[in-house]
């Protein structure tokens, strides 16, 4: 008895000492697991960043063509993945995303009421500078899901300014706005991807919220999970509104990455080890470096089918 009463003070004290220098290191190097997309990273997210498209631009040897990534965060969050495809493709890269914005002409307010939070006048300024360049490829992706599905997020008619709300109407409107953009760069010969939404965790506090003590112990406590098709679910309404939009346009390839990213029935944040989400409806940069094959794949389709004429 004399002896535990030594023994364990002295080794909770030492554990004790360990965990305290243990721990800000441990944190730190979990939080580095979330940082920031290489569009954020680098100004190319014109929300909030004012690099041009020249300084956005990634040269490759020998570059074949050229590629672009535009859209919202949920194209940003693809950023990483697209220039390792682009580069394995030998196509020069450029990323142009917009946080809140997907890639239509259409008026997008941030809050109810509100008006266009600037995603028109980038629209503008990216079709132009893609009608004067003509790129090989574009690759566009947005959280159409969270737009369509929040009642919150009206759209802007630009037609008659009226506003659009409800997920049915939202979805129509937004269908032929989408269908109007891949018609425009079907005209000036550029192939497209559309990559589908990702999965969304709408219940899931941010990872940087999770305490010191559970990323100690085991961080993926700091997680969570849902089942796969109530994910999906959620994200149907706007995987059918692009499947529509794409439907009749040649060299048009529809990206599903759901097969990577949710290969179970249950959907994880944190899997095999790594995580694959950063927060409740974006992925980490690790997981957008998995995406690289799939991504390479549908990117030399689309090319293939523009050369090819469609299929």
């Amino acid at each position: 008895l004399g002896c535990i009463c030594i023994v364990v003070p002295i080794a909770a004290g030492v554990g004790a000492g360990l965990a305290r220098r243990a721990l800000p290191e441990r944190v730190d190097e979990f939080a580095a697991t979330f940082g920031e997309h290489v569009d954020k990273a680098e100004g190319c997210d014109r929300a909030g960043g004012d690099a041009t498209p020249e300084e956005c631009t990634w040269e490759v040897s020998d570059p074949v063509g050229r590629a672009v990534l535009v859209g919202d965060s949920n194209a940003g969050h693809l950023s990483s993945g697209f220039l390792a495809a682009a580069e394995e493709l030998s196509l020069t890269a450029t990323i142009q995303t917009r946080s809140s914005c997907t890639f239509v002409d259409l008026g997008q307010p941030t809050r109810p009421g509100g008006d266009d939070f600037g995603c028109r006048d980038h629209y503008a300024d990216t079709m132009q500078w893609l009608e004067e360049t003509r790129p090989d490829l574009v690759v566009l992706a947005g959280a159409t899901d969270n737009r369509l599905r929040n009642d919150d997020l009206d759209l802007i008619d630009p037609a008659n300014g009226e506003r659009v709300t409800g997920t049915a109407d939202k979805a129509a409107r937004w269908e032929r706005a989408l269908r109007d953009t891949l018609t425009a760069l079907e005209s000036w010969g550029i192939a497209t991807v559309v990559v589908h939404p990702v999965p969304r965790f709408p219940d899931w506090p941010d990872p940087d919220l999770c305490s010191p003590l559970s990323i100690l112990i085991d961080e993926a406590l700091c997680g969570t999970d849902r089942a796969t098709s109530a994910a999906r679910s959620d994200a149907q309404v706007a995987i059918d509104a692009e499947a529509a939009a794409a439907a009749g346009v040649s060299s048009v390839r529809l990206l599903d990455l759901w097969g990577e990213l949710c290969p179970t029935d249950r959907c994880s944040t944190y899997r095999d080890g790594s995580w694959w989400f950063m927060d409740r409806s974006h992925i980490t940069v690790f997981a957008s470096e998995q995406l690289t094959v799939p991504l390479s794949a549908a990117m030399a389709g689309s090319m293939a089918d523009r050369v090819g004429g469609g299929g």
